[in-house]
């Protein structure tokens, strides 16, 4: 392989990672973005980020925002997100089993999908027998610290998927958490303590 080819390789496979991080930015808590406020978020030149959200609007994963300058996803990544959602299986046989399980727990149950980077609420059952509900956006990407995050990293036949994970935390955070993710694999349990809530 030429110098010129090499470095056009490493060009376009830049340029996928930079689309990747537009991309993820958008969630329930941002369901819109500027071109400005993405390349602020990911400490980017400005215009560099512009060319890439034009980039992809005319590939069809973002599409013009209602706002001035915004960017919203677009309808392929619909379409892509449809069709992934389609073939979890587990999701057509989880509605039944979560509405019996928020019912007899009296609790909000959650069903996550791992995602890029840890698990994606995929499904909300909420418990309607009290006046205070406690739940959870579809969509939103959990923490590594998040009950549900330890049970994927405790049973994955993936090792070195956790080790990977878990080296981008402090090493005290690190440490902590090998500790729980031990012990959820030991017990089949997992709990997390998030503004003084704690959540199986």
């Amino acid at each position: 392989m030429s110098e010129e080819s090499s470095a056009g390789s490493a060009s376009d496979i830049q340029a996928v990672t930079r689309a990747a991080q537009i991309l993820q930015l958008f969630g329930p808590n941002r369901p819109q973005l500027t071109a400005a406020e993405a390349a602020d978020l990911l400490n980017l030149n400005r215009s560099t980020v512009y060319r890439y959200c034009n980039s992809l609007v005319a590939a069809g994963l973002l599409e013009r925002g209602h706002a001035i300058g915004s960017f919203v996803p677009g309808g392929l990544l619909l379409q892509l997100g449809a069709f992934a959602m389609s073939q979890r299986k587990v999701l057509d046989l989880a509605p039944a089993v979560m509405r019996d399980l928020s019912f007899g727990a009296h609790m909000t149950a959650v069903l996550s999908l791992w995602g890029s980077g840890g698990p994606v609420v995929s499904r909300v059952e909420e418990d309607t027998s009290r006046n205070v509900v406690v739940s959870v956006r579809v969509g939103s990407q959990l923490p590594l610290t998040s009950a549900q995050a330890k049970v994927f990293l405790a049973f994955t036949a993936d090792p070195l998927r956790t080790e990977r994970m878990l080296s981008a935390l402090p090493p005290e955070q690190q440490e902590a958490l090998r500790t729980e993710i031990e012990l959820t694999r030991e017990t089949g349990v997992a709990t997390s303590l998030i503004s003084g809530a704690s959540t199986p």
